[in-house]
């Protein structure tokens, strides 16, 4: 039985191959998982399923920091447009009058 003891380095290995193992087994069963989600999209008679299908993987995908002041900056150029493009402001009814 003394095969079976392990010192801290082979202790180590097979924790390292436990980890490694888990982790394989853990992507093919989500990619199992994402086919059989696109496999049943595509039964269906609109599109919109096969967008849900996707919506996970784009959570998954950070926004990098410069792609946010971009959007930030488009954001605050329409404004701006809007702003300067706008109708002029009408002048308040003083009748009090409903319409």
């Amino acid at each position: 039985m003394d095969f079976l003891l392990l010192n801290s380095k082979g202790a180590e290995l097979v924790t390292t191959l436990l980890l490694w193992a888990f982790v394989v087994l853990l992507l093919l069963w989500l990619g199992r998982w994402f086919f059989y989600m696109v496999r049943w999209a595509k039964r269906r008679c609109t599109g919109a399923y096969l967008m849900l299908a996707f919506l996970p993987l784009i959570s998954l995908l950070p926004i990098p920091p410069t792609e946010i002041k971009k959007f930030q900056q488009i954001k605050q150029q329409q404004i701006k447009q809007k702003d300067e493009a706008g109708e002029p402001k009408k002048a308040k009814d003083n009748t009090g009058a409903a319409r």
